[in-house]
């Protein structure tokens, strides 16, 4: 009886010990790949900082000429009224 007990017991402590190898595998390839996603999404991170980082860049450019049109365009503008009025 001694003998039956220990061959379950080592039995189940065997498929014990399998099924934590397989899990621990199987959480080291969910990690890799969890990984893999970060440094993707970090690299398209970064990317699209520096294209928001131009933009804003680009955009008070614009404005600036903008004033600077405005400016120049009104300097030419000077209403002059008949002396009568």
């Amino acid at each position: 009886m001694k003998k039956e007990v220990a061959t379950v017991a080592a039995t189940l402590k065997s498929q014990y010990e399998n099924e934590i190898k397989l899990i621990h595998s199987e959480n080291k390839a969910i990690a890799a790949e969890n990984a893999a996603k970060i440094g993707t999404l970090a690299t398209q991170n970064e990317f699209l900082q520096e294209q928001v980082t131009k933009l804003y860049a680009q955009l008070d450019a614009e404005r600036s000429a903008g004033i600077e049109r405005a400016k120049a365009g009104s300097v030419g503008s000077i209403n002059v009224a008949p002396a009568g009025k």
